[in-house]
């Protein structure tokens, strides 16, 4: 092991053993460099250094090459990141963390990724996209049969657009407890305090923002399409329209589909001040965004209501609503 610093070296060592004892070598090898540098873990992590989720080995193999490919963030990763995860929860279907992985790994693609990660899972147009919606949904529910950092960090992004932003800070709380070396927690860490006002944006330090968008996109240019949705804001509020519409051209370019309205966006930023959500949609106008800046649906936490509430509304009730028109089967229905 060198010290990439600085070239220094500070440990090696030989170890001979046999693939079925693997999981006990690893360990070894792992609390020999943990001793060689000194550190210190949490107890967390030590119980992580110990815990694979399967004893299978087979499995854990194929969960380690998916999830490689998962952070690849290229559309041969995503397809390769498909195979191994699916492989490792044929092998042990009581993986949790490989569940979590390719929760993961649908839910990224379907919620924010390019056109061309999406092909590397065979979605690649709106309607496959659409058969797998509920799929995260469903793998995280028998990833939470044995909750692991991923899965709870997962379940924080699910509550923070449910907007029950308490929730899903407490969820990732609990994740980053369990693995605080993980980056992947701390982005998502860091997209719910964006969204309670905790960042440069929403607290109006729109220059800081920018500069950070630019180093976003520098080392991630898959996510450009995304980093350029949040510069058109900036620009909008900023009132530089021709540069928010030149931002919201290459947005719409990473998209399978077209925007046809606010709500379209704004579903996914759910901001906890209505003031912010206000600017942020008279930004989105400015940017080319089509309709007014009201066209959108304010879902306030006053206005939330509990399961109870909504059974008491529902059961028990007649149901009645507007005649829509079923694009599928060419004809209008009742519901």
């Amino acid at each position: 092991m060198i010290d990439a610093s600085n070239g220094q070296h500070l440990w090696a060592e030989r170890y001979d053993g046999k693939m079925d004892d693997v999981f006990a070598l690893q360990d070894k090898i792992t609390r020999k460099i943990i001793s060689a540098l000194a550190l210190r873990l949490t107890a967390s992590e030590q119980k992580a250094l110990t815990d694979k989720g399967t004893d299978n080995l087979q499995a854990y193999d194929e969960f380690l090459k998916g999830w490689q490919g998962y952070r690849l963030l290229t559309k041969e990763g995503f397809a390769e990141a498909k195979i191994h995860l699916e492989n490792a929860v044929e092998l042990d279907p009581e993986f949790a963390r490989a569940y979590a992985a390719l929760a993961v790994l649908y839910w990224k693609a379907i919620q924010y990724a390019t056109p061309e990660l999406r092909q590397g899972l065979g979605l690649i147009n709106r309607a496959a996209k659409n058969a797998v919606r509920a799929k995260p949904q469903l793998l995280l529910k028998k990833a939470m049969k044995k909750p692991t950092a991923l899965a709870h960090g997962l379940m924080s992004q699910f509550y923070l657009l449910r907007y029950q932003r308490d929730e899903a800070l407490a969820e990732i709380e609990r994740a980053i407890a369990m693995d605080p070396n993980d980056p992947e927690l701390y982005a998502w860490m860091s997209n719910i305090f964006w969204f309670m006002g905790k960042a440069y944006l929403p607290d109006g330090d729109l220059q800081e923002s920018l500069q950070v968008l630019e180093r976003a996109k520098r080392l991630t240019p898959e996510l450009s399409g995304f980093v350029a949705l949040s510069q058109s804001i900036i620009y909008g509020i900023q009132g530089r329209n021709e540069e928010a519409h030149t931002a919201y051209e290459i947005f719409l370019e990473s998209r399978q589909s077209p925007v046809r309205n606010l709500n379209d966006i704004l579903l996914y930023f759910p901001f906890a001040d209505p003031k912010t959500l206000d600017r942020i949609a008279e930004a989105l106008i400015k940017a080319g965004v089509p309709g007014n800046p009201t066209d959108y649906y304010r879902i306030l936490k006053e206005n939330r209501i509990n399961g109870q509430e909504i059974k008491s509304l529902l059961f028990g009730r007649k149901i009645t609503g507007k005649r829509i028109w079923n694009f599928d089967k060419k004809k209008s229905s009742q519901f």
